[in-house]
């Protein structure tokens, strides 16, 4: 996980620019596309450090529920049904893929 967070960032902020370039195609004012792209990098960053600092002590499954909500309300979903199926149904498909038909054990924290 270490070695992924600088390609992390890069891509983060390169897709920031090429996103506040099609920003700035659209608008006016061209600084303004560059900073709003810079500004959601930087809180989509924030909101993954917190998931993965959460991961050791809650497990992969509670955080999970927390993360996709959020990251799908930031990307534009508004679907109240979809949101939920996906941020309730997936960690908990997943889990139960790893550990039952995998038999791979995940981080389960408080749970485990």
């Amino acid at each position: 996980p270490r070695k992924a967070v600088p390609l992390l960032l890069v891509l983060t902020f390169g897709s920031a620019r090429m996103g506040a370039q099609v920003k700035e195609e659209e608008s006016i004012d061209e600084d303004y596309g560059f900073l709003a792209g810079i500004v959601r990098a930087v809180a989509l960053i924030a909101v993954l450090f917190v998931y993965y600092m959460s991961l050791e002590r809650y497990g992969i499954v509670v955080p999970s529920i927390v993360l996709l909500p959020v990251v799908m309300l930031y990307f534009g979903e508004r679907k109240p049904l979809t949101i939920g199926i996906c941020s309730i149904g997936l960690p908990i498909v997943l889990y139960v893929f790893f550990r039952y038909v995998a038999g791979i054990s995940i981080p389960l924290g408080i749970f485990g």
